[in-house]
């Protein structure tokens, strides 16, 4: 591959990551001024149980999410299958020539920036302490949070819908574990699982 090409895609590999960690940095500094840590529910590394609980939990989660996902856009339902389609089109030039280690490496990025900015900082700021906090205000920062991260992702409407679905299971993981490390582990795990497939499916059809 001609040495171009690859510091197009080195490029684009580091762009992607520092746009993602660049939401969690947002979100780091906004909870400063606003005195709220978005990191507060992530366990100390010393924290064996909870730590243990969010990467398995989060993993399962994430395929869980990737299979239904995979269901969904196999239903007889013509909005959804063009948002299939449109998003594997937009999806592809984004991450061609990417490498699977820099796949994993960009839905980490994002698994950790966008679930400090969306859960972190938006949800937890509107729901405060989770174990006294009302059913309303639960549900309340749940569909709010939900709502501004299906508005981030806007290929179209129908995508929206999905990415506000995923959100409000982010949220739900979010809440029911008081464990941030699950939702981003869930959210890394699913992106990693949908991009290799992209990239994957791609390189198959081409051969």
């Amino acid at each position: 591959m001609p040495l171009v090409m690859l510091e197009a895609r080195d490029k684009r590999f580091l762009s992607m990551c520092a746009v993602e960690l660049g939401l969690g940095l947002i979100a780091i500094v906004v909870g400063w001024v606003v005195g709220l840590d978005p990191r507060s529910l992530i366990p100390d590394w010393r924290d064996w149980y909870s730590v243990g609980q969010g990467l398995v939990v989060g993993c399962v989660a994430g395929i869980v999410l990737a299979i239904a996902m995979q269901l969904a856009g196999m239903l007889p339902i013509r909005a959804i299958q063009s948002l299939s389609e449109y998003a594997e089109q937009q999806l592809r030039l984004l991450l061609n020539g990417l490498s699977v280690g820099q796949l994993i490496a960009v839905a980490l990025a994002a698994g950790v920036g966008e679930e400090l900015l969306f859960r972190g900082l938006i949800m937890q700021g509107m729901v405060g302490e989770m174990q006294t906090c009302t059913t309303q205000t639960l549900v309340l920062g749940i569909l709010v949070s939900s709502l501004a991260f299906g508005l981030a992702h806007p290929m179209s409407v129908t995508y929206v819908v999905f990415a506000f679905l995923m959100g409000v299971a982010m949220g739900v993981l979010h809440w029911y574990f008081q464990n941030l490390l699950v939702p981003i582990v869930a959210h890394w795990i699913y992106d990693a699982i949908m991009m290799i497939w992209l990239v994957n499916r791609r390189n198959s059809t081409i051969t």
